[in-house]
């Protein structure tokens, strides 16, 4: 079982908590007055979590503090900033979209997870790299509908990506 903590010393929250979130959304979409358009449809959940570019800087001497998206933290309890999380509405399934490290990226950030070790820790059903969405919703999958999150963010002030740079 995975955890999620913030060091040494700090509670570990367990992934299946996240597990447990995502499955609630999936059931209350499922089971609200206009659930019949989530069951059984080509349809999917897709969450974009916070982003790295608010943080660019251009300085070697100083570092940001990233912090999460909290309606993603909720649902996928992830800590890497750049992610794009989905839940397939016709069955239960949750993917995680996570980005390719540049090799140039390497001497400096260390080796990336790979695609398993994140799924792993994650505890989700299927992990893929960002440019892959279109190709597994898409594609594989057969989504005609994504249900996202649109606007600006009133805590972080971020404003949601257009999706259909992605589908």
């Amino acid at each position: 079982m995975s955890f999620a903590s913030c060091g040494k010393g700090t509670y570990q929250v367990p992934m299946k908590l996240h597990f447990e979130n995502r499955k609630r959304l999936f059931e209350k979409l499922h089971n609200s007055p206009q659930g019949h358009q989530f069951k059984n449809t080509e349809g999917a959940v897709l969450l974009q979590g916070g982003t790295s570019e608010r943080f660019a800087k251009y300085d070697t001497d100083g570092e940001f503090i990233f912090r999460q998206e909290s309606f993603f933290q909720w649902a996928f309890g992830c800590k890497e900033p750049d992610l794009y999380g989905s839940i397939l509405l016709s069955k239960f399934r949750s993917i995680l979209f996570v980005p390719r490290v540049p090799e140039s990226y390497i001497p400096f950030l260390g080796e990336p997870l790979t695609l398993e070790e994140y799924r792993a820790h994650y505890e989700v059903d299927e992990v893929h790299y960002v440019d892959q969405v279109k190709e597994i919703l898409g594609e594989k999958y057969q989504i005609k509908n994504l249900y996202v999150i649109k606007g600006v963010n009133s805590d972080s002030g971020s404003e949601s990506l257009p999706y259909s740079a992605l589908i």
